[in-house]
């Protein structure tokens, strides 16, 4: 489609990409492409991120009577165009979060960028 409007450049699939990379792209004005694999709700799609929120709550684990671990439950969010929606919906990015292994929304989560630039 880009090149269809004139415009080049380059797709790279991102490997490892984490929080402080996925708010620096959005902070800088570059929608993400992100696909789902098994997903939940979506099964196999592609959607682009257009905003994101980190939503952090307490938490605590009694392992003895005695013994109680606290920790943070960090839960990242992404506003996402969907395709299906005229609307932003948000997507709860389990891949990024520290829910544990037990609670996977989906069997891929993977995020795409899109370097582009003036064709001559």
């Amino acid at each position: 489609m880009a090149s269809d409007y004139g415009y080049a450049g380059t797709y790279t699939v991102c490997e490892s990409f984490g929080p402080a990379e996925l708010a620096a792209e959005i902070s800088a004005g570059r929608p993400i492409h992100f696909k789902t694999e098994d997903d939940v709700v979506y099964g196999n799609h592609t959607m682009m991120v257009t905003g994101y929120r980190f939503y952090k709550a307490p938490t605590s684990i009694t392992v003895r009577p005695n013994v109680v671990l606290q920790g943070i439950v960090s839960i990242p969010f992404l506003s996402v165009y969907d395709g299906h929606s005229s609307s932003e919906r948000w997507y709860d990015l389990t891949s990024l979060g520290n829910m544990g292994e037990n609670y996977v929304r989906a069997e891929l989560q993977q995020f795409a960028t899109l370097s582009l630039e003036e064709s001559e």
